[in-house]
Parts: C-alpha cells; sequence; structure tokens
C-alpha cells in the first residue's frame, strides 16, 4: 500500500491520487476525500498488450464508506506499442512505425474521449459500457491525457484471441454492437467530433508497408494474396467501410473499430474465469463513422476460426439486421442486402488492420505464449490467410 498523501502519484503515472479523487467527487462520487483514505494500490493492468496506453486499476481502503472502491485510470502513451514493435520488426522499422503511431496518438484519445462522453449523456440503460467518470485531452507534447472509468476487473475478465470465442460469446457481441450502433443512429451528437477522415491516406501508406511484413513471415501462404490486395487499398476503397455519407442504404454508424479479445470483458464465472456472459466493451480510441461491418469482420476475422466465420457470417448478419430493428423499434435503414453487400466491400478495411496487426501478434507473449507456440502462430497466420482469401473474392468479382 502506497503512503497517504494528496500529492502521492499514481504508480508511475503522472497524476496523483489528490487529482483522481478530485474527479470523481467532480463526478458526483460519495466519501472520496483524501481525509477519508486510509490507503490505496495501484496497479498497472496493461500486461503487455496495450499498444496505446497503460491501464492502472486504483483500490482505495477508506476510513469510512465511499461510493467507490476502485477505479480504472488509462494515460495515453506509446511504451506498449514501442515493445510489441521492437519484438515484431528489425530496428529501422520499429523506429519508424512508433513516429507514425505517436501521431495517431493524440487523436485516438481525442475520439475514445468524445464514445465515452457522447454514450453516458445518452443516460440510456443497458449499455455494455463501463461507467466514465472523467476525461483530459491528451497533446503529444505534454502528459496531461487521462480516462477514469469504472472498474471491472474484480467482475469481468477476457477471452484469448487464440482460440478464441465461442457462438453464444460472438452472438452477445453481435445484439450489444446492434444496441450500441442503433443509439448511435438515432442520436448524431457524437458525429461531428469523429467524422474526420484525413488520416486514410497516410494510414494506408503505413499499414501497406507493414502487411508485406507477412510475406517475411510465410512467403508461401501470403506473397501473392498481399501483392493482390495491397492495389486494392485505396482512399475510395477504405471509404465503403469508414465514411461520412449515406452507403449502402444507410447513414454511418459510430463503429469501434478495434473488437478483438482484449476489449471485450465477460462476466467471471463462479471459478473466475470468463462466462458467456458479456458484460462490457472497452477502448474506443479507433472509433470512426462508418458500416457495421467494420466491427463485424473484426470481430469474426480476428477473435474466431476461418472455418466458423466462413459457415457463420450470412447467420450473424441477420441476427444483426433482426436486432438492430428491435432496438429501433423500427425497420432498420438499409436492407438485408444492403448490410451483406457493406460488409463485404468493408472487408478491406478489415484486411488491412487485421494484417497490420498480426506481423505483432505473431511474436506477441499475451497471444501466441512464451515461448511461442507453434500451433497458436499457425492459427493466427490461417485466419489472416483466409481473411485475405476471402477479400479478395468480394473485391475482385
Amino acid at each position: 500500500m502506497s503512503v497517504l498523501t494528496g500529492n502521492t502519484p499514481v504508480s508511475t503515472s503522472p497524476f496523483t491520487i489528490g487529482y483522481v479523487l478530485e474527479k470523481l467527487r467532480n463526478a458526483g462520487e460519495t466519501g472520496c476525500d483524501v481525509e477519508n483514505l486510509e490507503s490505496f494500490h495501484a496497479e498497472d493492468i496493461t500486461g503487455g498488450v496495450a499498444f496505446f496506453s497503460e491501464i492502472y486499476v486504483v483500490k482505495f481502503q477508506w476510513k469510512k464508506p465511499a461510493s467507490l472502491t476502485s477505479v480504472v485510470v488509462k494515460v495515453p502513451m506509446l511504451k506498449g506499442a514501442r515493445e510489441h514493435l521492437k519484438k515484431g520488426f528489425d530496428p529501422e522499422t520499429a523506429a519508424r512505425l512508433a513516429e507514425s503511431l505517436t501521431e495517431y496518438l493524440e487523436e485516438s484519445h481525442k475520439l475514445e474521449e468524445a464514445v465515452y462522453t457522447f454514450y453516458s449523456k445518452t443516460a440510456i440503460s443497458g449499455l455494455k459500457l463501463p461507467k466514465f467518470f472523467y476525461s483530459a485531452s491528451f497533446n503529444k507534447n505534454t502528459t496531461e491525457g487521462v480516462l477514469i472509468i469504472e472498474d471491472l476487473t474484480g467482475v469481468a475478465a477476457t477471452t484469448k484471441m487464440i482460440p478464441g470465442l465461442n457462438d453464444e460469446q460472438v452472438c452477445a457481441i453481435i445484439e450489444e454492437l446492434a444496441h450500441l450502433h442503433a443509439v448511435s443512429l438515432q442520436n448524431r451528437a457524437w458525429f461531428e467530433e469523429l467524422s474526420n477522415l484525413n488520416y486514410l491516406e497516410t494510414m494506408i501508406t503505413e499499414f501497406t508497408k507493414t502487411a508485406l511484413k507477412l510475406i517475411d513471415i510465410d512467403a508461401t501462404r501470403f506473397e501473392d494474396l498481399v501483392h493482390r490486395f495491397i492495389p486494392l487499398v485505396t482512399v475510395d476503397s477504405m471509404q465503403n467501410g469508414i465514411f461520412n455519407d449515406v452507403k449502402f442504404g444507410a447513414p454511418p454508424v459510430l463503429t469501434h473499430g478495434d473488437l478483438w479479445a482484449s476489449n471485450i470483458l465477460w462476466a467471471r464465472n463462479s471459478e473466475g474465469a470468463p462466462s458467456n456472459e458479456l458484460t462490457a466493451i472497452i477502448d474506443w480510441q479507433l472509433a470512426r463513422p462508418g458500416h457495421p461491418g467494420i466491427d463485424i469482420g473484426r470481430l469474426l476475422g480476428l477473435n474466431t476460426p476461418a472455418a466458423y466465420r466462413r459457415a457463420n457470417t450470412d447467420r450473424l448478419l441477420k441476427l444483426y439486421h433482426d436486432k438492430l430493428g428491435g432496438h429501433l423499434e423500427t425497420a432498420p435503414p438499409m436492407t438485408l442486402e444492403q448490410l451483406k453487400e457493406g460488409y463485404n466491400k468493408s472487408l478491406v478495411n478489415v484486411t488491412l488492420f487485421i494484417s497490420y496487426g498480426v506481423p505483432s501478434y505473431y511474436k506477441m507473449e499475451s497471444v501466441v505464449g512464451s515461448p511461442e507456440d507453434p500451433e497458436l502462430q499457425e492459427e493466427l497466420l490461417d485466419r489472416c490467410h483466409k481473411l485475405f482469401e476471402d477479400t479478395l473474392v468480394a473485391l475482385e468479382n
């Protein structure tokens, strides 16, 4: 336990415990005073997974009962990304990618702030999101950015990307996406702050360079596919998935953009392991206006075996369409066929993001273990390989 003082830093973050408590009081929490604090403990739970932040669980020991016993303090920084890049790339490439990611960090924190602010102001009950307490903007020249949200670590856990999600879990996420997307269709207050798409050209340049690393990993499997795919990745094709106007029958929804296992929390069962009950979707740093296929494709392409994705995509798109209509209490703005068309077109975005991540995941301890498990690496590459195949079929026809 840390020695009690309002000026004591929260672990290695730039924020003090007094600062955190002040923001909680301003958010309406009671008993969160330095004078009532017996002690606190801050633990970095990043675990080598987070690319763009350090995440601390701050647990309070109060003299008298207070409304909270713990919170999560999320601080934007590139320390995790730099470590992943060092493991997955040569020094020159890692340095170049880290520099490019620095440009994205300020924007990504701004996006996450906007998402949590929007959904918290809707006051709609039942959304699978952590409670939002406070955020401060981040500037790459300062260290002042922060997000303070509900701590769910005691009641929820993540699954591993591999073997991944089971069918009940996938359906739970599809249903929640329909709920969140419906809210974003009914209330457009989020749109203006998230509508900047000027980053696409730079992103394409950097992400396609990284996708070429798949050839270094397995040329037999990826060389032809990657070289056929890259010419299809243009600003125009990317704007079939990320866009500001009406496409495929509907205006854009608020997409999460990064639905992989570490960003999905499940209620713990009696043994403490993740159950099939969805608790929250977290980490909204890549949120953008776009097509639902961005989220559905990312969910299936990365977190389920290729055979499952291929066999169940049509069924899951219908489930999404049905649930979206239920939450809107009217017919969805797009037909089921328009939803499928948009999903297929948005696969260019999905595949680009996944091909950017896989070279890092291939060496990432939290994904493939330590020492690296060849079976897990093979499963990762198989998912990526078959996603390339299916995307090329959708785009080249």
